[in-house]
């Protein structure tokens, strides 16, 4: 069976790789900087005619605001990764403290009575299970 192991260097390095794209989206010369305030903030010219005018206009102006909230959703989307993945490093510190813990204490429980007290039959209560 295949084991599953958080690897908080894996998830250090895939957040930092999302942390590199936000500043690419972000950065000067970027997506948003040059929709904002460079040459993508102006709409081009469409022609001398008004049937030009009046079909090219409207349509660049929907695109270009598509693009815009796309590129805000994406830009948000990069936050809330990075702050969960934050988050998961966190709590695993956190987690692995307890497992420590967990082991310990049963190590003593062993220790002091030359067998194991623990209750084995709820150790898969709940839905989860306990690599023992």
């Amino acid at each position: 069976m295949a084991e599953r192991k958080f690897d908080p260097d894996s998830v250090v390095s895939f957040r930092d790789y999302l942390i590199g794209k936000l500043d690419e989206l972000e950065g000067d010369g970027g997506p948003i900087e040059t929709m904002k305030n460079g040459e993508l903030k102006y709409a081009p010219a469409f022609g001398l005619t008004d049937s030009a005018k009046q079909t090219a206009i409207p349509t660049y102006k929907q695109s270009h605001q598509t693009i815009w909230n796309n590129v805000q959703a994406l830009r948000q989307t990069f936050y809330a990764l990075i702050d969960a993945l934050n988050k998961s490093l966190e709590d695993h510190g956190y987690s692995e403290e307890a497992n420590v813990q967990e082991m310990s204490d049963r190590e003593d429980q062993v220790g002091d009575t030359g067998s194991s007290n623990l209750n084995t039959d709820n150790m898969y209560q709940g839905g989860g299970y306990y690599a023992v």
